[in-house]
C-alpha cells in the first residue's frame, strides 16, 4: 500500500520534513500512472495539492478522505456498515474473484495477446478484487462512491482505488 497517501501510516513514517509537499508529489505521481483527469471538466487539469487534488481548469477542488483522492462528482451511495458486514464482504469478493474473475479474465486475455490487460472495478467495495486481479498481473484500478474506505488500508494495492462515481469517471479516454 501507499503509505503516503493513509493519514495514519504516513504520521508513523519517514517521508521527509515536509509532509505536504510530499503528499502532493505523491499525488501527482498517482495521477500520472493512472491517466487521472478532473472528473467534472473531464480535461487532465488535476494537480496535488496537501489537501488532494485542484483542477486548475473548471477550479474544482477533491480532498483527501480517509487518506483517498475523493473525485465524487455527484450522488454518493449510502451504505453505513459495521464490521461484521465489511469482513463478510470482503471473503465473499476475495472467493468471487478468485474461482471466477481471474479464471475469465485469464481466459479472455489469452484469447488475445494484443491488448493490455486493464481492468476497472465500478464499485469495488472493500478492494480485495483490485489486490487480487493486481497481484495476478492486471492492471486494475478500483472505484466506489460509498462507505467502504475504512477498509482500504488493509489492502495492499490501495494507490489503485479512489472514491469516485461511475457516472463521472476521473479517467482520460485511454
Amino acid at each position: 500500500m501507499d503509505m503516503s497517501l493513509n493519514p495514519a501510516m504516513a504520521a508513523s513514517s519517514s517521508l521527509g520534513k515536509d509532509l505536504p509537499a510530499e503528499l502532493a508529489a505523491e499525488l501527482d505521481r498517482r495521477r500520472d500512472k493512472l491517466g487521472l483527469v478532473c472528473p467534472g471538466c473531464r480535461q487532465p487539469n488535476l494537480l496535488g495539492a496537501s489537501t488532494g487534488y485542484d483542477c486548475f481548469g473548471c477550479t474544482s477542488r477533491f480532498p483527501m478522505v480517509g487518506g483517498y483522492p475523493d473525485l465524487i462528482i455527484g450522488e454518493r451511495f449510502d451504505d453505513a456498515s459495521d464490521e461484521t458486514l465489511l469482513s463478510y464482504e470482503e471473503r465473499s469478493n476475495e472467493d468471487l474473484t478468485r474461482h471466477y474473475w481471474q479464471p475469465l479474465f485469464r481466459r479472455l486475455w489469452q484469447q488475445d495477446k494484443t491488448r493490455e490487460p486493464r481492468l476497472l472495478s465500478v464499485g469495488c467495495g472493500t478492494g480485495v478484487d483490485v489486490d487480487l486481479l493486481r497481484d495476478d498481473g492486471f492492471d486494475s484500478v478500483g472505484i466506489d462512491c460509498g462507505n467502504r474506505t475504512s477498509v482500504w488500508p488493509r489492502r495492499t494495492h490501495g494507490d489503485r482505488l479512489l472514491l469516485a462515481n461511475g457516472k463521472h469517471l476521473p479517467f482520460d479516454d485511454n
